[in-house]
């Protein structure tokens, strides 16, 4: 077992997690749906009560708010790394 890979692995999913728990209800929803639980996107639709092309556009802004909080998680952590170093 590559012990590094896994602990590698576990601190990503945390984050994942961490960065899902601090999106706004609706963006933490569709992600959650469409990556995690593999719903269709025509399920998805139906349960949102939007079609197709304004999911289009709540999945782009709900991956572009995931990015921005993912960095800052990484920028805050390597500015720990860095003070214990």
């Amino acid at each position: 077992i590559d012990f590094d890979a896994s602990l590698i692995t576990k601190q990503r999913q945390a984050a994942v997690r961490q960065v899902l728990s601090e999106l706004p209800d609706k963006d933490r929803r569709i992600l959650q749906r469409l990556f995690l639980d593999e719903a269709d996107r025509d399920e998805l639709c139906a349960e949102l009560a939007v079609d197709g092309e304004y999911l289009r556009v709540l999945l782009h802004r709900a991956k572009l708010r995931f990015r921005t909080a993912l960095a800052r998680t990484r920028t805050a952590a390597i500015s720990v790394l860095s003070l214990l170093l």
